[in-house]
């Protein structure tokens, strides 16, 4: 089944993996896992492996570049045929970092509290399959670090600069600085929710629409409608941006939540933006499947780079504390 993809990895001069990979797809998500592996047979299937689980560690270590998880990535890329698309979710994905490494502190939502963690920030197609992807600790918050990554992704797959990209994003990113940014992008549109929205702007005297959209749940067959009504208009807090309130209904059109959805796409249909952010659960369906099955939240290395050995690399930021704000909130 694999061969072919084997073949057009080495192709591209990416062979060096395939030992890893296939390590991972007969379960070893981590080094000390492949002691289990019969290494005369997987030589057979990939050629050339690397044994001892030291000398494994070396030479990943050789060849974790950026250049080439960028080839890797870009032939990832190449081979769902990524540049076909312009819609993609956006979403960090965090590990509760428990070492003892005075690593920065960053929301940790499997244990509910800011603490010690490492973000991965993912970028999944509109059908769910992950494109791009970052690793970084809280030295920039997702605001900061969001522009940068979806420039990137661009520049690294190839998108033409008069193609239009969209991006479903949580309101983790909510910030009018990134709004205002967006908006006066030529080739840039966002799709995200309201942050702390209070239920209060449905306007009874005002006509809405109504909608649906099918949620595959166990397996295909076993499917859930999901209907809803919206009404449009633009955002009053920054009237650049768009405003669908949207109620979501049971069977008997009884109202189960009402949200706000904004967006800076103007011409687009109100019903593709509600049923873009309503089916994020296909990205959150792919983080369960890689965390069982590749082990993404594993930490594979107690490695770590020093802040004094990056002073040149990074730029000092202005950091203001909680007690500072206390003072001056008035």
């Amino acid at each position: 089944m694999f061969s072919p993809f084997f073949q057009a990895l080495t192709e591209k001069g990416l062979g060096y993996i395939k030992q890893w990979l296939v390590a991972v797809l007969l379960g070893a998500q981590n080094i000390e896992q492949t002691k289990a592996l019969h290494y005369s047979s997987l030589q057979a299937m990939v050629g050339h492996v690397i044994k001892h689980p030291s000398n494994q560690r070396a030479a990943l270590r050789q060849m974790a570049t950026i250049g080439n998880r960028d080839a890797i990535l870009t032939f990832n890329g190449e081979m769902i045929n990524v540049t076909g698309g312009s819609d993609f979710y956006y979403d960090p994905h965090t590990k509760h970092y428990t070492g003892q490494l005075k690593i920065l502190d960053t929301w940790c939502p499997g244990v509910r509290l800011a603490d010690k963690g490492i973000n991965m920030d993912f970028i999944h197609t509109s059908d769910g399959y992950p494109v791009y992807f970052d690793t970084t600790d809280n030295f920039y918050d997702l605001r900061e670090r969001f522009m940068n990554n979806v420039k990137r992704f661009r520049s690294l797959m190839g998108f033409p600069e008069k193609v239009t990209l969209t991006t479903i994003v949580d309101r983790g990113i909510f910030s009018m600085g990134v709004f205002s940014e967006i908006v006066q992008s030529p080739n840039e549109h966002i799709i995200t929710w309201e942050k702390g929205y209070n239920n209060d702007k449905w306007d009874e005297n005002k006509e809405y629409e109504t909608g649906y959209i099918v949620k595959t749940r166990n397996h295909r067959k076993d499917t859930r409608l999901i209907y809803y009504r919206y009404q449009d208009g633009l955002w009053e807090k920054d009237t650049g941006m768009r405003q669908v309130i949207v109620r979501i209904m049971d069977n008997k059109w009884k109202i189960l939540i009402e949200v706000s959805i904004l967006t800076d796409d103007k011409k687009r249909d109100a019903s593709e933006a509600i049923g873009l952010m309503l089916k994020r659960w296909v990205q959150e369906n792919d983080f369960k499947y890689l965390i069982k099955h590749f082990g993404i939240n594993e930490i594979t290395t107690y490695a770590f780079v020093d802040y004094k050995d990056l002073k040149e690399k990074i730029e000092d930021k202005l950091y203001t504390c909680g007690r500072y704000k206390e003072l001056t909130k008035d």
